[in-house]
């Protein structure tokens, strides 16, 4: 059996990791939660660039295998002797044609017009129905709080910030960048089942023609409670020393 040219097997790696990244996701995180949540594109960029990265680190470990990946390109590009009419074409349009398509393609992404929102810009979308009668069901205490305070720590803070200042160590990788909370324009202004909504949902439950999956917030639904989240609830209105709504 002949033996598959390492440029193929990486090109083959690549599209299966990216296919995985972009479509695989929704329906293992369906599977496992019950809730499909997709990366977003930007996170499908960095993932993909990172894979293609993984995947030449791994080629080049070995002369042998690296001249391999390139002997195909080599030979493609470089005539022992008189070429094929169909190669000289190929290589034409490989050579003068792509050079402008990737331009092209980079000009349209860069400078698409963007689509209105269903919602108004912000973060301050039509609660859903069935979480518009939703009330905490916990007493404001200093333990509640306090316990609030750990599940933050462990599960919010890396991108919330320790501050809750949306300045956590992975905040620079999201865009929307993740929600400042001493900002007088975030949870100052919402009720505690808003943001109940929007930590059990997370970004795949925003609705439909609104930022939607541009929301790094992952669903908490299946993984924390319903009660800690109200605690994360409680003990996040209380370090950013404002009330709920509803509470003022």
């Amino acid at each position: 059996m002949k033996k598959v040219p390492t440029l193929v097997r990486a090109a083959m790696a690549f599209v299966i990791l990216y296919g995985f990244f972009a479509f695989g996701i929704a329906p293992v995180t369906k599977a496992l939660v019950g809730t499909a949540a997709p990366l977003p594109s930007s996170l499908v960029l960095m993932y993909s660039g990172m894979s293609a990265a993984a995947i030449l680190l791994y080629v080049s470990l070995r002369e042998e295998r690296w001249r391999d990946f390139f002997r195909p390109v080599v030979r493609f590009l470089r005539d022992d002797e008189p070429p094929t009419r169909a190669k000289r074409f190929a290589r034409a349009a490989v050579l003068v044609l792509l050079p402008p398509a990737a331009g092209a393609w980079a000009y349209a992404r860069a400078s698409a017009p963007p689509e209105p929102p269903a919602d108004p810009p912000g973060i301050h979308f039509n609660l859903p129905d069935k979480y518009a009668a939703v009330e905490n069901p916990l007493p404001w205490t200093e333990d509640n709080v306090r316990e609030g305070g750990i599940l933050y720590t462990r599960n919010c803070a890396m991108c919330h910030g320790d501050a809750q200042d949306g300045n956590g160590l992975f905040a620079r990788a999201w865009q929307p960048r993740p929600a400042n909370f001493r900002d007088t324009g975030t949870i100052a202004q919402l009720d505690e089942n808003y943001l109940f909504w929007r930590i059990k949902e997370g970004g795949p439950g925003l609705p439909k023609g609104s930022i939607e999956h541009r929301s790094a917030m992952p669903v908490w639904d299946g993984v924390l409670t319903d009660d800690e989240i109200w605690k994360i609830i409680m003990f996040e209105y209380t370090s950013a020393g404002v009330k709920p709504a509803k509470r003022k």
